[in-house]
């Protein structure tokens, strides 16, 4: 599990200096997955994030999402303009309990973003399909190999 956790943040340390031109981002996500998130705005519309948080379903789990978005069209609604993102994100579920479990997932995304005009604010709702691979725990503890997830973001521009 340590060597998954430590892959994960070689990966981002190596892509996040790369790809973003000093142009920062906090905020939170609800749904799946739910916590705080971070990114970094690159050239030409790409996004890179990470999401860290938990759950308290039965059982509990600890979810870490990295990913990234590319900005591919955008569509007005009156005189506002919305995005329409797609891109990848990778992440390590990791659940606790009588059955224990750890999961890496992969998915495709595609989500509609809005740029507050007066406020330095970013709202957006996300969706993810793709596989889930099991990397450990017992015979116990199932996992279903369809991944999905939604959510619904702001973040804050730093």
């Amino acid at each position: 599990m340590k060597k998954v956790l430590i892959v994960l943040a070689l990966v981002v340390m190596v892509l996040v200096p790369v790809t973003a031109k000093a142009a920062a981002t906090i905020g939170g996500e609800i749904g799946y997955p739910m916590g705080v998130t971070f990114g970094f705005k690159g050239e030409k519309g790409t996004n890179l994030y990470v999401t860290a948080g938990a759950g308290l379903g039965n059982p509990l789990y600890l979810d870490v999402v990295g990913g990234m978005e590319f900005k591919l069209t955008e569509f007005k609604i009156e005189s506002e303009t919305f995005n329409v993102n797609a891109g990848a994100q990778a992440g390590v579920d990791i659940w606790l309990g009588d059955y224990s479990a750890m999961a890496v997932a992969v998915r495709g995304t595609i989500g509609v973003s809005y740029d507050w005009k007066k406020i330095d604010w970013t709202t957006y709702a996300r969706l993810g399909l793709g596989a889930r691979f099991k990397v450990s725990g017992g015979d116990e503890a199932k996992i279903n190999p369809f991944s999905w997830s939604f959510v619904l973001g702001m973040v804050y521009h730093l």
